[in-house]
């Protein structure tokens, strides 16, 4: 067979989506039927937006190393990027890459030819972040760390995102987005474990309008990609948490660290209150870095119950604008009857001016000591927890546990799912020392305000400053309200005609 031979060949089995044969011409390997689907949805982008969560260790990067290959090698002038969590991550797909090329001399002849030989020429490109290959085509490697600084550039035509679950919301939405805005027809694909509900990429497999690609372990055994015994050894070696995330490829309802499962919160959801008296109080996360929010939450205390009725913020401001902010809530409402604020960096400066206007503020510090004692037992809890903040965490997980917190039915709905994202993304552990501690996942990703701003106010709780009144909660809630559905957002019923 001459060249131009096998140059008609490949042609007709890429257009004819001879995908398995096609990987075996091109780089000797052969493919599963799930593997195919991968490449098939990369070099093709029949669809725009595309989710694929496959169980670990089935060749998910493997095969988007190699339709990454066949899209360069069927295309001209395109800008393709790879983002992941960190710079060590985007090399995962890329090692792939190079290795489709070192076996694929078509994908050869598409290198710069600065160097002689082969080994030169990938040698040279192994050690960029972005590679230009002959026929204009374009390859980069991009860091999601952090805020998500490094994500600049735009017009990409194919955006691959690997790890995506483990990718901070914020840098999705005001960094990666950004990359697809400048080209209408630019194609995303994510990928991933599903670790989490509380991300984008399980939005996206939730979304009919995404095009998913799904492969438990069963799959797996069906293409012999693995065997049953290895399966069976899995399973009694790991939790039932990891099996279900790294094999069945689900997403977990809670993760075993959660500290305040969704269904509690459900269960405050649209309460309904006969208030016959009380006072008012609020509770406020103050901003301290650039993309952060103040956030003010007002409940009514009645009895040992509390109230939420109220949720606002308000971006970044200097010390003084926002206890005028918190000033002028007071001025307002005669019921509101003192305040807790974070009182570490800037809002030090929050707490002392509310101070001199003599206001009823009460400082939080989330790294000070717990309290001595609980609120009703008196059993000594210093040692129970890390810090503040886990004190005041774990006294929220039991109100919501005693049915003792309740949400109104009038609240903002997009302050309320925002509220819910944060309080289900809260995780704790037992430190050496045996006290309960908060994860800090990502210290240098953006602070869970809305879920802070509700912990701070459980010092009304571990003080005792309750009232002496009752309250009566109402199980027979109308058709029409808003209710939390199984995947944790806010939806409204249809009204009755």
């Amino acid at each position: 067979m001459t060249a131009q031979d096998m140059h008609d060949a490949i042609s007709e089995m890429f257009f004819n989506r001879d995908t398995n044969d096609l990987n075996y011409i091109l780089y000797g390997d052969q493919v599963s039927p799930g593997q195919e689907d991968i490449i098939d949805c990369i070099t093709y982008c029949d669809n725009k937006r595309v989710v694929i969560n496959c169980m670990t260790q089935y060749g998910k990067s493997f095969s988007v190393g190699k339709g990454i290959g066949d899209y360069i090698l069927i295309n001209n002038n395109k800008k393709v990027v790879i983002i992941a969590p960190t710079n060590e991550q985007t090399k995962i797909i890329m090692t792939y890459v190079f290795d489709n090329i070192s076996k694929c001399s078509y994908l050869q002849e598409l290198l710069p030819d600065s160097y002689e030989s082969i080994s030169d020429r990938l040698s040279q490109q192994a050690s960029k972040r972005r590679i230009r290959f002959n026929n204009g085509c374009v390859l980069e490697l991009k860091s999601a760390e952090g805020k998500g600084e490094r994500l600049m550039g735009f017009g990409y035509d194919l955006v691959i995102i690997d790890e995506a679950c483990l990718i901070n919301q914020d840098v999705y939405e005001s960094k990666i987005l950004r990359l697809l805005t400048a080209n209408p027809n630019a194609v995303l694909i994510l990928i991933g474990n599903p670790w989490n509900r509380n991300n984008f990429f399980f939005k996206a497999f939730i979304n009919p309008s995404y095009h998913k690609i799904h492969v438990d372990y069963k799959q797996a055994l069906e293409e012999k990609r693995v065997t049953q015994e290895f399966i069976d050894e899995v399973r009694d070696t790991i939790s039932p948490l990891h099996f279900k995330v790294l094999y069945e490829s689900k997403f977990p309802t809670e993760s075993e660290y959660q500290l305040i499962p969704l269904e509690h919160i459900n269960q405050a959801i649209n309460k309904r209150l006969k208030i016959d008296k009380g006072y008012k109080i609020v509770s406020s996360d103050i901003a301290s870095m650039g993309n952060d929010f103040t956030v003010h939450i007002f409940a009514q205390v009645i009895g040992e119950f509390l109230f939420v009725y109220d949720i606002k913020h308000q971006s970044k401001k200097n010390p003084e604008q926002v206890a005028g902010t918190i000033l002028s809530y007071f001025k307002m409402d005669s019921m509101l009857s003192h305040s807790y604020v974070d009182s570490v960096g800037i809002g030090e400066g929050v707490y002392a001016n509310l101070v001199r206007e003599k206001i009823d503020v009460y400082p939080i510090k989330a790294g000070m000591n717990p309290s001595n004692k609980g609120r009703d037992s008196g059993i000594l809890r210093k040692f129970q927890f890390s810090n503040k903040k886990a004190e005041l965490y774990w006294t929220l997980k039991e109100m919501f546990e005693q049915k003792k917190i309740f949400f109104s039915n009038d609240l903002d709905k997009t302050e309320l799912r925002k509220l819910i994202e944060e309080i289900t993304s809260i995780e704790w552990e037992v430190d050496r020392k045996g006290r309960i501690c908060i994860i800090d996942h990502k210290k240098e990703a953006k602070s869970p305000d809305w879920a802070d701003a509700l912990a701070y106010m459980m010092e009304e709780v571990i003080l005792g400053r309750q009232g002496v009144f009752n309250v009566e909660v109402s199980n027979e809630l109308p058709q029409d309200e808003r209710r939390v559905n199984p995947n944790g957002y806010i939806e409204e019923q249809e009204e009755t005609p």
